[in-house]
C-alpha cells in the first residue's frame, strides 16, 4: 500500500515515546500471562485481518498511518480484558490499541522469552558453536 502526503503534512521527528524499562517488563509479563494480545501471535496467512483484530486501524487518516510508517511502528496490542466478546476467526477483537516501534517490540519479545526459560516454558536450541 503506498500512502501519498503532502510535504509538511506530518512532523518530522519521531514522535513515539519509547517504552520505559518497566514498561517493557509489565508488557512481557502481561503477554506471558495471556492479559495481553500483540500482533506478532497473528499468523502470517492471516495478517489480512489485522484492521478487524485492531479495529482502530480502520480508522486512521493518511497522515497518522505516515507517521506510524515514520516511527517504525511495527506490532500492536490489545488488553485482553479489554477485547471484543465476538473473535474474528479465533483472534479477539479489540477497539484501542497500544502501538510498538521496532526495537520496542523487539525488547518486550526477548523479555517474554527470558520469562519463559526463567520458568522453564522455553528451552533454547543450543549451538554447536
Amino acid at each position: 500500500m503506498s500512502i501519498e502526503v503532502e510535504s509538511g503534512d506530518t512532523p518530522a521527528e519521531n514522535q513515539y515515546k519509547r517504552k520505559t524499562d518497566e514498561e517493557i517488563n509489565t508488557l512481557a509479563k502481561q503477554g506471558y500471562r495471556g492479559e495481553v494480545f500483540f500482533s506478532w501471535q497473528i499468523s502470517e496467512h492471516d495478517l489480512h485481518l489485522l484492521p478487524s483484530i485492531f479495529m482502530v486501524i480502520g480508522f486512521l487518516d493518511d497522515v497518522t498511518r505516515k507517521e506510524m510508517i515514520r516511527d517504525e511502528i511495527r506490532h500492536f496490542y490489545g488488553n485482553m480484558s479489554e477485547s471484543s466478546p465476538m473473535a474474528i476467526n479465533g483472534y479477539p477483537c479489540f477497539f484501542g490499541m497500544g502501538m510498538l516501534n521496532k526495537e520496542d517490540a523487539e525488547r518486550v519479545h526477548a523479555r517474554i522469552m527470558e520469562i519463559m526459560e526463567l520458568l522453564g516454558d522455553f528451552k533454547p536450541e543450543k549451538s554447536d558453536g
